[in-house]
């Protein structure tokens, strides 16, 4: 395999459909033969579903186990304590390790902010991450950065976030 690949971690169990829909997803990510995959999560839902592609649809594909998932509603603090080997902590810490260059999930945003600032951590000065992106197109030089993840934010994390 090409070692200039980038290699992309996801958080197979995230999201409302599960493997379903990111196995199906990773099968057409590696179809241009320019980025690997590793879905994370449990090992038997992930290979029934990539058992309906050929060997040749899945050569870029590996699958990395974990257990248990972070569910919307779930406390993202309480929930890295009591299931560090949910999908998106296992798939976050697969980057932290260096096999990968990312990590996507589609599953609890709460729980992946938090795995990337326990794992990765934060820029110093910044308390909190926050979710955001540029606007493209419309206002290139404009950026939305989402504060509904952070419902408990404090003043200096406010200013944190327009810093950003």
């Amino acid at each position: 395999m090409d070692k200039n690949l980038k290699t992309i971690v996801i958080d197979a169990m995230g999201g409302d459909h599960g493997p379903k829909v990111t196995v199906q997803a990773a099968i057409n990510a590696t179809k241009n033969k320019d980025v690997m995959i590793i879905l994370v999560g449990d090992l038997e839902k992930i290979n029934f579903e990539l058992n309906k592609y050929s060997e040749k649809e899945k050569q870029l594909i590996k699958v990395f186990p974990a257990e248990g998932v972070v569910n919307e509603g779930e406390h993202p603090a309480l929930a890295f304590k009591s299931k560090p080997k949910a999908s998106i902590f296992v798939a976050a810490g697969i980057v932290k390790s260096g096999k990968a260059d990312g990590f996507i999930s589609m599953g609890s945003t709460g729980a992946s902010i938090a795995a990337a600032t326990v794992l990765f951590g934060t820029h110093d000065g910044v308390d909190r991450g926050a979710l955001g992106g540029p606007i493209v197109g419309f206002a290139p030089k404009s950026i939305i950065i989402d504060l509904g993840t952070n419902v408990d934010t404090k003043p200096n994390q406010l200013v944190d976030f327009a810093a950003l």
